[in-house]
């Protein structure tokens, strides 16, 4: 095995030490973001549920063909 010179093997060491650290730092905040984002899609089902089951009402409300100034809006703003 050759000898280097200037190396200080101890530093080399330490700052591996450091990166090992930041990494695993780096995968645990990771591991937090991707369980937000998948509570987050989840959250989005959920109301898309809502929305639709209130759409659903909606529809239902229409087809009785009862003037409901309110509809009027909603309808508008489906059509965009």
């Amino acid at each position: 095995m050759e000898y280097i010179e200037n190396v200080n093997v101890s530093t080399i060491i330490e700052r591996r030490e450091g990166h090992v650290k930041a990494k695993a730092e780096l995968e645990s905040r990771l591991s937090h973001m991707l369980q937000e984002v998948e509570q987050t899609k989840n959250n989005i089902h959920v109301y898309q549920g809502a929305i639709s089951a209130c759409d659903d009402i909606l529809t239902t409300a229409e087809s009785k063909e009862v003037e409901i100034p309110e509809l009027q809006g909603l309808e508008s703003e489906k059509k965009n």
